[in-house]
């Protein structure tokens, strides 16, 4: 079990680390806002994940985050619908503990955390979104070693279509990040000024599995 406590104590131990990963990883458009990132990587870190299955990369600001904040293996997967996987794996080629793997989320998790039975998985879920990434959840549950699945745009629809979790943390119900911490996205509306409309950002749900 995570407290909201225990949570904002570990931000205030790690804020020099997320500056660090700011300063290291350039925003992408339409990527992750950082404090959505480092809730799930700190909820990860905390639960003393060793393994994370991305599904859902595009530009991969997720993706990269995750790969400086861990030494661990990261798999992040993607249907390519906007046709620019190529170009994404290209620029993140250079992260020696990250896999990219084209295809479907569905048909390649289950398989993929069946031969790693061993590992204590994350589950990030940026696409499919809504009642798909609900299924996609739900698909997963029979999994035991999976502790924690985060599920990015958890607002609006996406929020009402994905529904709520017991044992979860939400970056919009978290005071503590957007009254401390909300500088860390300066640089997401320095890239993309319109962001600057919606200042807690797209929204990220974690819910805690185990």
């Amino acid at each position: 079990m995570i407290t909201k406590r225990q949570l904002e104590s570990y931000w205030v131990e790690n804020e020099q680390k997320f500056k660090d990963i700011i300063q290291n990883v350039p925003y992408q458009k339409k990527g992750i806002w950082y404090t959505e990132a480092f809730l799930f990587c700190s909820i990860c870190d905390i639960l003393k994940v060793d393994a994370i299955i991305e599904s859902g990369v595009a530009y991969g600001c997720s993706t990269e985050i995750f790969a400086n904040y861990f030494d661990f293996n990261i798999i992040a997967i993607d249907s390519d619908q906007y046709d620019i996987f190529s170009d994404t794996s290209k620029r993140l080629e250079k992260y020696n503990n990250l896999s990219l793997i084209k295809g479907n989320s569905f048909e390649l998790i289950p398989n993929i955390i069946e031969e790693n039975l061993d590992a204590n998985v994350g589950i990030f879920i940026d696409g499919p979104k809504g009642r798909e990434a609900r299924r996609l959840r739900d698909n997963l549950l029979k999994f035991n070693n999976i502790s924690c699945f985060g599920f990015h745009d958890y607002s609006g629809q996406n929020r009402t279509d994905i529904g709520t979790f017991e044992n979860s943390f939400i970056t919009h119900d978290l005071e503590f990040i957007y009254n401390k911490f909300n500088v860390l996205n300066d640089k997401v509306i320095e890239t993309v000024p319109k962001n600057a409309k919606r200042p807690l950002g797209p929204g990220v749900c974690v819910e805690i599995k185990i």
